[in-house]
């Protein structure tokens, strides 16, 4: 080197880059990896949500065709005779029958007959019609089904004995009645 030539200034202002590390390969690698399970994550709920509008949407429309046929229902008045009837059937639908019939039957025994059953549902009351051996036989059954339950009071209404040969026959009628379901 010369005496008087000044040295060469090295003015590389940029600095060189250094190569990436394991560790940032790695951070990279992971940053990926979670963005990839929250796109999936995100997919998945997007699917839930559309079934679940879906969903809502076929109930709504439901809805509102059940609304509209409610509306364009035309209420007619009912005929009074067809309302009567109703009314009737709905009282003898309103009793529990098996425990009605049942009584009948465990109070009836063998000594005595049931011929007839009339029901008058708008009256909640029952006319039985039969046969007994007797009159005690009779006035037993009375109570007998006056303590079974299903039952209200039981009135006799008519009776009378017939005679066939030797054999005594007392023909009846009772009534009774039902409370009503509430």
């Amino acid at each position: 080197m010369s005496a008087g030539v000044p040295r060469a200034i090295a003015l590389d202002l940029v600095p060189r880059r250094r190569p990436p590390g394991l560790l940032g390969w790695l951070v990279l690698a992971a940053g990926l990896g979670l963005a990839a399970a929250a796109v999936m994550q995100h997919d998945r709920l997007r699917e839930r949500v559309d079934l679940a509008e879906g969903a809502n949407a076929r109930i709504e429309r439901q809805l509102a065709a059940a609304r509209s046929a409610a509306k364009a229902a035309d209420p007619r008045p009912v005929p009074e005779q067809e309302a009567a009837r109703a009314l009737r059937i709905a009282g003898e639908l309103g009793v529990d029958w098996a425990a009605v019939l049942t009584d009948l039957e465990r109070a009836a025994g063998p000594e005595i007959g049931i011929t007839s059953l009339q029901i008058r549902g708008d009256k909640a009351s029952l006319a039985i019609g039969g046969e007994a051996h007797g009159l005690s036989e009779l006035f037993d059954y009375v109570e007998r089904l006056e303590a079974g339950g299903s039952l209200g009071t039981v009135r006799l209404s008519g009776f009378e004995i017939k005679r066939s040969g030797a054999a005594e026959v007392v023909v009846f009628n009772l009534t009774t009645g039902w409370e009503r379901a509430k």
